[in-house]
């Protein structure tokens, strides 16, 4: 697991140094209300993708690992399926570009855009779900590091030849190297598909998929929603700070979901060969190593953002702590999805990211007048707890299923609590810069020492 953990790590962490490159550039290039409207058009994109695709491509993982072979046929299904939905879409919305834009809160030429974006992000998405199935982590890296760097030296070079309207280079340059990576992505995918669709094929998506589109569309709404809502009460200014705290958090997903990817064919083999202690066992491996990154970003937070960020962005501080803890009860959440999957009972952990996402936008809609737009990080917080603890319930109470024990999160959750009081109590010395960076790596190395020590040491002398 931890081999193809490195390979996808390998890509994510390129993708995670391009995002760190390329927010002091963009901070500088652009203002923050350019700033806000690019991230905006962001979240359409994955609003989009789920929305129009009915989210077809979540069922490839799952039709490939229950197949030995895999199934062709069905590949073609799903390809076929989305190329139809996105044309369709597209017929009906852009003759109408500029009453959607208003609708959107964006501009036309950002309307246009988002059909192509949103067909290569769904020809991403499959492909990202047949490599996970094949083990195919190494091909997956190169491709994202390819789309990730092409769109931002194509972003950087048309930004810096606009004169106005500058949120249109970075909108231009990821669309345009997206779709040109995704030509390849198709191609590939189309030796390992055959066009032979069935009704077998859309009954199997319908019963998988679009369950899951409810979970994704959740997730899409806790991750994007705000942004739109930041931008539509507040002010596009704002909306690009929060855009600017919350892209820096996002790298802890980025870690969660590349330590993901690795686990599940080998999560769901021990499952299928009745080894569920192993298969728990590589689930709390996971999940520690993502709580010792988490406590990673928080420790070097400030120092971060005060290297990649333009003054003007740096009222972000405060709120990436707040935003890396709710993305670290989103990888509890993500523990009990894969109970959830296994079963193929998707229509529960949907409800559940459904509430969620009603929770967020209701708490959004009640605290962003009163508190600006700080509020949306810890309502982005609230409710990924809720989504957590509500899946934990569900699968353990509701589906009855043996799932990961709670008790073996309470030991890491401990370490991450003292480690969060330990980073709060050492901002408030004045030792200096060095000494506290000193200090805050010397601390760091201590607890990824608690929370790896069973693994590091070959013995369960701690328990948690």
């Amino acid at each position: 697991m931890l081999g193809h953990a490195s390979k996808y790590l390998s890509g994510h962490a390129a993708l995670v140094v391009l995002q760190l490159v390329s927010i002091p550039v963009f901070t500088h290039l652009l203002a923050p209300a350019d700033y806000g409207l690019f991230q905006i058009f962001n979240s359409y994109i994955s609003i989009g993708t789920v929305l129009i695709t009915l989210n077809a491509a979540s069922s490839v993982t799952r039709r490939e690992l229950e197949i030995e072979k895999g199934d062709t046929s069905f590949l073609g299904s799903v390809l076929l399926l989305i190329i139809s939905t996105v044309i369709f879409t597209a017929a009906c919305v852009l003759p109408f570009a500029d009453r959607v834009s208003g609708v959107l809160g964006i501009t036309p030429a950002l309307v246009f855009l988002l059909v192509f974006a949103i067909l290569s992000s769904a020809a991403f998405q499959v492909f990202n779900s047949f490599c996970i199935a094949r083990k195919e982590s190494a091909v997956y890296s190169v491709v994202s590091i390819v789309r990730g760097y092409g769109g931002a030296l194509f972003s950087i070079a048309i930004t810096l030849v606009l004169v106005q309207n500058l949120y249109l280079g970075p909108a231009w340059g990821t669309t345009v190297a997206s779709c040109m990576v995704s030509v390849w992505v198709v191609r590939k995918l189309s030796r390992h598909a055959s066009l032979a669709p069935t009704l077998e094929h859309f009954r199997y998506m319908v019963m998988f998929s679009v369950p899951l589109m409810f979970y994704s569309i959740g997730n899409v709404i806790l991750g994007q929603l705000d942004r739109v809502m930041v931008n539509g009460m507040i002010g596009a200014a704002e909306a690009g700070i929060y855009s600017l705290a919350y892209n820096v958090g996002l790298l802890l997903d980025v870690v969660s979901s590349a330590l993901h990817a690795a686990l599940v064919p080998f999560w769901f083999k021990h499952l299928n060969a009745g080894e569920r202690m192993q298969a728990d066992n590589l689930g709390d491996f996971n999940f520690r190593l993502t709580l010792v990154f988490a406590l990673g970003l928080i420790f070097f937070s400030k120092e971060l953002l005060t290297i990649i960020a333009a003054d003007a962005f740096h009222a972000a501080f405060d709120l990436l702590p707040v935003i890396v803890v709710g993305y670290v009860f989103n990888s509890v959440y993500k523990i009990y999805l894969r109970e959830v999957s296994y079963s193929k009972r998707m229509w529960h952990v949907s409800l559940v990211a459904v509430i969620g996402a009603i929770f967020n936008w209701g708490a959004n809609y009640y605290f962003l007048p009163i508190y600006g737009y700080r509020a949306a990080a810890y309502t982005t917080l609230a409710s990924f707890f809720l989504m957590g603890l509500i899946a934990w319930f569900v699968v353990r109470h509701v589906l009855n299923i043996m799932a990961f024990p709670v008790r073996r999160l309470i030991g890491p959750f401990l370490v991450f609590g003292l480690g969060l009081v330990t980073y709060y109590g050492i901002e408030q010395t004045e030792i200096g810069l060095v000494g506290l960076s000193i200090l805050k790596a010397l601390l760091l190395l201590a607890f990824v020492c608690l929370f790896l020590a069973k693994w590091i040491f070959g013995k369960r002398w701690l328990t948690v």
